[in-house]
């Protein structure tokens, strides 16, 4: 009798050791994950912000020069604007078609405005503010478009799954070596690490998932504009 009970007892100590050390790694890769979503999809909110409020600025910026190159940057603007609201509303292709499109709005305008060279003193320094505030603005573009591109590594998310199957079994439905089955513990870990893991994957696809950057800054931006 004593020689069963001392079994049992370090069986029970194993598995508890066992169960522990496999959710503390679960645990650890969860959070990991989750931060760094959670972090890329930060960085995404922030350079939205920044991108349209650099093309509100070059439009500000527009009311101190003449009627002509002020209507030039509205358009632009407006156009800017215009691409990056469609494009947050389409998905796959048609969304990278825009994408295209946006990048050669910004090169060709940008082209434009650094063609003038023999112009006068106070239009070369104009070319340059312009040029400047456009070039700032095509670099916002092209991290928001880098920054939509970050994923979880495939690996990590199937660690992910697979940890969460094997710390709700070690948790309850092969406890103690099927001695002691529970299927109330397992069942809740394993919907909220699946609901935890889904929310990572919805941040990691910033244009179909639930959890969105807000794009609506540019329907503002574009309002302003409209309404100037």
């Amino acid at each position: 009798m004593a020689n069963r009970m001392h079994l049992h007892e370090h069986m029970e100590w194993t598995s508890n050791n066992l169960s522990g050390a496999v959710i503390s790694f679960f645990s650890l890769l969860l959070a990991f994950s989750l931060s760094s979503s959670a972090g890329s999809n930060k960085e995404r909110t922030r350079l939205i912000h920044q991108h349209a409020d650099a093309i509100g600025r070059l439009y500000r910026k527009s009311f101190l020069l003449n009627d002509s190159v002020k209507a030039s940057i509205k358009s632009y603007a407006v156009q800017c604007l215009n691409l990056k609201i469609r494009s947050s509303q389409l998905h796959g292709d048609a969304r990278r078609h825009i994408d295209s499109a946006s990048f050669w709005l910004n090169e060709n305008y940008l082209k434009s405005i650094t063609r003038i060279k023999n112009a006068n003193a106070e239009d070369q320094q104009v070319a340059r503010l312009i040029a400047d505030e456009v070039q700032a603005i095509m670099a916002l573009d092209n991290n928001i478009h880098y920054s939509n591109q970050e994923r979880t590594p495939a690996m990590v998310m199937l660690l992910l799954m697979v940890g969460s199957l094997m710390v709700g079994f070690l948790m309850g439905l092969g406890r103690y070596h099927f001695r002691q089955r529970k299927y109330l513990g397992p069942t809740l870990f394993l919907f909220l690490s699946t609901m935890t893991v889904l929310a990572i994957q919805d941040m990691d696809n910033p244009h179909t998932g639930m959890i969105r950057p807000p794009y609506d800054v540019y329907q503002d931006a574009l309002n302003e504009i409209n309404n100037d």
